[in-house]
């Protein structure tokens, strides 16, 4: 190397003081007295700082040529953010870097790693779900929350049996990719997981207004007002109001039937065929089967069916509320009717107060008294368990108060991790109508709007963060 040498005034008091600017050295690597004194450590400052910004020029011109023609892969050079051998596509495909100073502090402060395998999670007791909704079919919706809770690192992602919303979760985890790669993030890939059931169960049920049903004009629609989903839909005519339920967005939670004072809702049941959910299993990596008391005969039927289309899946999950007065031993006997067990991985979500963690903090208690039941008497029953239902920020805090997590480090944690459905939902719904608004004639998609992407991005951190065990102070100095 040919080193450029500047004479200087620099006083001698700093001798030996100088910190190196990059090289192979130590970052903080100092540059000993010499005798060729001040002249000497300056050359060597300045022919490291030369060698700097050739590299950075570099960087520079591989970005550019990114940016004006099409992609490559990177072998060598590979610029900061960048991983070797990571393909970056046409600019129209890639991720623009946000350019407001507020959202570039915001991604470099969103640098975290999370575990990278869903098993290891779940090991670990830092299993997290995303439940889209075993009946909510709003594609565009469930492609951008797949999107948002994949960058903030969920294991898995449970949605309906239905192909077009499998298609809009993958597309969802693949826009994530990017993302992540751009702003400094682990590269998402968690599990697909289709919900079916084995009988009526209120998460697989929609709410329809009764036939020639019209609401009065003078009714206060309470309805539209606790559903959360906002999928009552009205028209105005001379002769009533023509109230309709927007099937692909209703999931079934069933608050609005109660309260409508004209008895106007009833409820509708379904449940999807053996061959249906069979052929889609081929293209997803986990299943749950959704069975209550008094269900053994028939999930028995259901899991003899499906039987040679689980075998080769990495999770096979059984959720369940409340069975009985002892929820462990009814769920050994679901356990007995598994033949041939499947090669991957069992779980029981233990579903405490189904579709409720938007209501409020305290739905998380009924989740955590059933889990704290089942831990005590669960015996031999192998598989994870997971909480669900009434789930929520607070639910982490009350399943250390009840012990449910607190184990020495090497012990298997009691319980493996949470889902989370409702709230899920609920945080990101301002978010999702902003989105929306945005969109004319095609559905916008969030990745491309980084701006409403990070606020989004936030909300999901304070949910998901606390069971990975990664502070959300960190990120946000």
């Amino acid at each position: 190397m040919a080193f450029r040498v500047y004479w200087t005034s620099v006083p001698l008091e700093t001798r030996g003081s100088f910190p190196l600017v990059s090289g192979s050295f130590h970052p903080n690597a100092r540059i000993p007295p010499t005798p060729m004194g001040v002249a000497h450590r300056t050359a060597i400052v300045l022919a490291e700082r030369d060698r700097s910004r050739r590299i950075a020029r570099e960087r520079r011109r591989m970005v550019c040529k990114h940016r004006s023609g099409m992609g490559r892969m990177y072998t060598s050079g590979v610029p900061k953010g960048r991983r070797k051998g990571s393909w970056v596509g046409h600019r129209h495909h890639a991720v623009s870097r946000p350019v407001a100073d507020s959202q570039n502090q915001a991604t470099r402060a969103n640098k975290r790693k999370h575990p990278s395998k869903p098993e290891e999670s779940l090991e670990r007791g830092q299993w997290v779900k995303l439940i889209c909704g075993a009946s909510f079919e709003d594609v565009v919706s469930i492609r951008a929350l797949a999107t948002v809770y994949a960058l903030a690192g969920v294991d898995c992602i449970d949605c309906a049996a239905d192909q077009a919303v499998v298609q809009a979760v993958q597309e969802g985890i693949a826009a994530a990719a990017p993302v992540a790669i751009e702003w400094g993030r682990s590269v998402p890939d968690p599990w697909i997981m289709v919900s079916v059931n084995d009988g009526n169960d209120p998460h697989f049920r929609k709410a329809v207004v009764k036939p020639d049903a019209e609401c009065p004009v003078d009714c206060s629609r309470p309805c539209e007002a606790v559903c959360p989903a906002a999928a009552f839909q009205f028209k105005e005519s001379s002769a009533g109001t023509a109230a309709q339920v927007a099937e692909e967005r209703c999931y079934g939670c069933g608050r609005c039937m109660p309260v409508c004072p004209h008895g106007l809702l009833e409820e509708e049941w379904y449940r999807r065929s053996p061959a249906q959910i069979a052929g889609l299993l081929q293209g997803v990596d986990a299943i749950e089967i959704h069975t209550r008391h008094g269900h053994l005969e028939e999930f028995r039927r259901l899991w003899e069916e499906l039987a040679p289309a689980l075998r080769n899946l990495k999770l096979v999950a059984v959720s369940a509320p409340r069975l009985g007065t002892n929820t462990a031993e009814e769920l050994a006997k679901y356990h007995a009717c598994m033949l041939p067990p499947t090669r991957g991985a069992l779980l029981w979500q233990l579903d405490g107060r189904p579709m409720s963690g938007d209501i409020g903090r305290g739905t998380t208690q009924a989740v955590v008294r059933l889990a704290s039941d089942v831990v005590a008497t669960r015996g031999e029953l192998p598989g994870y368990l997971q909480l669900a239902g009434g789930t929520n920020s607070q639910t982490r805090r009350a399943a250390e108060e009840a012990g449910l997590l607190l184990r020495a480090e090497s012990e298997e944690p009691f319980v493996h991790g949470v889902a989370f459905g409702g709230i899920a939902r609920k945080l990101l719904s301002s978010v999702l109508e902003e989105l929306e608004a945005k969109s004319s004639v095609a559905p916008a998609h969030i990745e491309q709007h980084p701006l409403i992407l990070q606020r989004a991005l936030d909300l999901a951190d304070g949910l998901v963060a606390p069971w990975k065990n990664v502070s959300t102070e960190a990120t946000n100095k």
